[in-house]
């Protein structure tokens, strides 16, 4: 079963000041007839108090704090339970009609049974200017850090075959990112719409990722293969990313054509050379693209998405190194030399309102029935269709 309940009260004088108190009620369980040793059940609670204030028509402040508690009892994870504490601020200046500037802080602190982390403070920094009447300059700045979570610490367990390595000793990550973008909108005729152009960067000290290869477990002290979360010693991503948005009206109906387009580059970092090593990071593509097209009127509507994407950049060693790969996935290493290519989808779906209440619909995924992975063995599904009645009481 599954259970969430999201109370909150909000309290304050428009336009000058207000409390904010929020909550998260969560808990899970699961249970399974066969394989008991997967059996698991969680509760959590989050709470966050939020207070903002307008001093003047040019600055404005937000602080609070927020709690997160959580405890899980799973026989392949173990009993556990975990608490993280943080405190805000952030600051919002006005200095002129088209300039904001914002800065902030977090203060937050990890507990993990009876492991207790550093305190940590992260920043963030950000400015928006509207250059003209549809034009809109920004740029921001910001730290990240993220303690690892119990599946990585102390999962133990198998997916068919492979098994997953619990890993009690891996570092929390942190890092930073940056942007810059333009956002220009526009109108020619009957057809409104706006663009979206950013570039980006950041960089991760200790980025936590799942390793296959040959690793011991703490408990039994046995090597096997398998998946283990592990600490990368550095990586860098940049990047740009373009986004569109063009509408029309056609007669009763309306037409909305949107797209989006991201490029990176991927790879493990030096922090001594300062310099990148080579190595991409794993499971990541460069090119990523999405163009959608649809058209709504009063009772009809049909779209279609369009999907795009590069071959895989790079996957764990043990998949493609002779000595391994026929024991891990036979015939897995020429299926990969031939298909790892990069790959089109397409969707399509149409729908029809029968009246104000019920609605039918139409789908198919996959439209060319392309064969593709989303990672070593994971090959996606075919080309299916689906229909679908709705209804509104």
């Amino acid at each position: 079963y599954y259970f969430a309940a999201d109370p909150y009260i909000s309290l304050g004088k428009r336009g000058r000041t207000s409390h904010d108190i929020r909550f998260r009620l969560q808990s899970s369980e699961n249970r399974f007839a066969v394989r008991r040793e997967n059996n698991a059940s969680s509760a959590s609670i989050y709470g966050e108090y939020q207070f903002w204030y307008r001093f003047s028509e040019v600055i404005s402040l937000t602080a609070g704090f927020s709690e997160t508690w959580s405890t899980i009892r799973s026989n392949f994870f173990g009993d556990h339970h975990g608490l993280n504490l943080a405190a805000f601020a952030q600051g919002e200046i006005h200095p002129g009609s088209r300039l904001k500037i914002t800065g902030g802080v977090r203060v937050e602190q990890n507990f993990l049974d009876s492991d207790a982390d550093r305190l940590v403070p992260v920043f963030r920094t950000g400015l928006n200017f509207q250059a003209a009447r549809h034009t809109f300059l920004r740029a921001s700045f910001g730290q990240g850090y993220r303690y690892p979570s119990v599946a990585e610490k102390h999962a133990s367990t198998t997916l068919g075959s492979v098994r997953i390595f619990p890993s009690p000793f891996v570092k929390a990550e942190s890092g930073w990112s940056s942007e810059a973008g333009v956002m220009q909108g526009f109108m020619t005729g009957r057809i409104s719409g706006e663009g979206n152009l950013s570039v980006f960067l950041s960089q991760s000290r200790d980025m936590i990722e799942y390793i296959f290869g040959l690793h011991r477990d703490p408990v039994s002290g046995i090597s096997d293969l398998g998946f283990k979360a592990t600490n990368v010693e550095q990586s860098r991503i940049y990047g740009t990313e373009l986004e569109m948005l063009l509408s029309r009206p056609l007669g009763k109906m309306t037409a909305t054509l949107t797209g989006g387009y991201t490029y990176i580059h991927p790879v493990e970092f030096n922090a001594n050379t300062g310099r990148s090593t080579g190595v991409w990071l794993k499971y990541r593509r460069k090119h990523t693209a999405k163009v959608s097209l649809l058209v709504v009127g009063e009772r009809f509507e049909a779209g279609i998405d369009i999907y795009a994407r590069s071959k895989t950049l790079n996957i764990d060693q043990v998949f493609l190194e002779a000595s391994t790969r026929e024991t891990i996935l036979p015939g897995f290493y020429d299926y990969w030399q031939e298909h790892n290519r990069g790959y089109f989808l397409i969707d399509g779906s149409v729908g029809y309102n029968l009246g104000e209440a019920l609605k039918l619909s139409v789908s198919v995924k996959n439209i060319t029935n392309t064969e593709y992975m989303g990672r070593p063995g994971d090959i996606q599904p075919v080309r299916n269709f689906s229909l679908r009645l709705g209804g509104r009481f």
